[in-house]
C-alpha cells in the first residue's frame, strides 16, 4: 500500500483516482507535466480542479523545456508534410511558445523593477 502524503494544506492525499489514456494522450500528458515544472500529481489536480499552472522558471523547467523542444526538432526533422495528423506537435510548440514568452515578460518586469530600485536610491543616475 502507497504511503499516505500531506498537501500543502495539510489534507491527507490518501485517495488513488485513476483515468485510462490513449498511448498519445498519455505521451501528451507526459510533455505538459514535463515542461510544467511540476509533478503529475500536482499537474493532474490542478487541471481537474480547473486552477491555473503557473509555471516558474527553474532547472526542473528549463530541463522539460529542452527536452521538448529536442522532440519537436526530431519530429519536424521527421515528417515531410504537414496536416491534421500532427496537431498534437503544433499544441505542444504553442504551449512552450506561450512559457517561452512568459518568462522573458517576468524578467523584463524584474529587471524594470531592478532598474527603478536604483533610480529611486540614486546609485544609477543616469539609468
Amino acid at each position: 500500500m502507497s504511503e499516505k502524503n500531506l498537501d500543502t494544506k495539510g489534507r491527507w492525499r490518501n485517495k488513488v483516482v485513476a483515468v485510462r489514456a490513449s498511448e498519445e494522450e498519455a505521451d501528451m500528458i507526459n510533455r505538459l507535466v514535463s515542461i510544467s515544472g511540476m509533478n503529475k500529481q500536482d499537474y493532474i489536480i490542478s487541471k481537474l480542479t480547473n486552477r491555473d499552472i503557473v509555471v516558474e522558471g527553474g532547472i526542473r523547467t528549463f530541463n522539460g523545456l529542452k527536452k521538448q523542444l529536442a522532440y519537436i526538432n526530431e519530429e519536424l526533422k521527421r515528417i515531410s508534410e504537414i496536416n491534421d495528423e500532427h496537431q498534437e506537435l503544433f499544441e505542444l510548440m504553442k504551449i512552450i511558445a506561450e512559457i517561452l514568452l512568459k518568462i522573458e515578460e517576468n524578467q523584463n518586469i524584474t529587471e524594470k523593477k531592478r532598474l527603478e530600485t536604483y533610480r529611486k536610491r540614486g546609485e544609477w543616475a543616469n539609468v
